[in-house]
């Protein structure tokens, strides 16, 4: 399962290119995205490609959709293994400029999603008793500071620390739990810096 797993096209990003990796590997993928045509583009490469996958729409930082989105998961693939979250957004300002709504928005949008994703998926995963993993994208300014990216590199510490908590708490039930810190990869989604 991605979620994230959308794209708009010459703006390929992790979202498909997980995707893509998945079915490759012979997995039925469960492609989670908020916008309905983007979930059924990468449903429909995976498909050209001679692999299987399902569209879902959900908009992943409400827990009640998240929720569903993991039903709808896990009666299509039969179970979940593989959770991955690509989620994420940059905002850019200085800190001195940072509002509180622009805070709370970055921090939502890049931490608490995945949270919302991973406790859901976690839980299903602890009950259906085989293990499992979750991966999510955090980011090198989750790991060093960034000029103009206080809320989203404190968002991507969490995230890190996060994980750290999942591979403890769910771990013991065979869980796998990991974080990918990438820097800027070229992968399309990247906003120019506006502060």
């Amino acid at each position: 399962m991605v979620s994230g797993a959308g794209y708009i096209p010459q703006r390929a990003g992790r979202g498909r290119f997980t995707s893509l990796a998945l079915a490759d590997a012979s997995a039925m993928v469960a492609c989670i995205d908020i916008d309905e045509r983007r979930a059924h583009r990468i449903v429909d490469e995976i498909a050209g490609r001679g692999g299987n996958a399902v569209p879902i729409v959900a908009d992943m930082t409400d827990p009640v959709q998240v929720g569903r989105a993991i039903d709808h998961a896990v009666a299509a693939l039969r179970g979940l293994d593989v959770c991955v979250d690509i989620i994420g957004a940059a905002t850019w300002s200085k800190v001195e400029d940072f509002t509180t709504q622009l805070w709370d928005a970055t921090i939502h949008y890049n931490l608490t999603q995945v949270f919302y994703l991973f406790q859901a998926a976690g839980g299903y995963m602890i009950a259906q008793r085989s293990g499992g993993s979750l991966v999510a994208i955090a980011s090198v300014d989750g790991i060093a500071a960034a000029t103009c990216h206080a809320a989203y590199g404190a968002a991507k510490a969490g995230v890190i620390s996060l994980v750290k908590t999942f591979a403890g708490e769910p771990g013991r039930n065979g869980i796998r739990a990991n974080a990918v810190a990438p820097g800027n990869v070229g992968s399309g989604n990247e906003d120019a810096p506006r502060a």
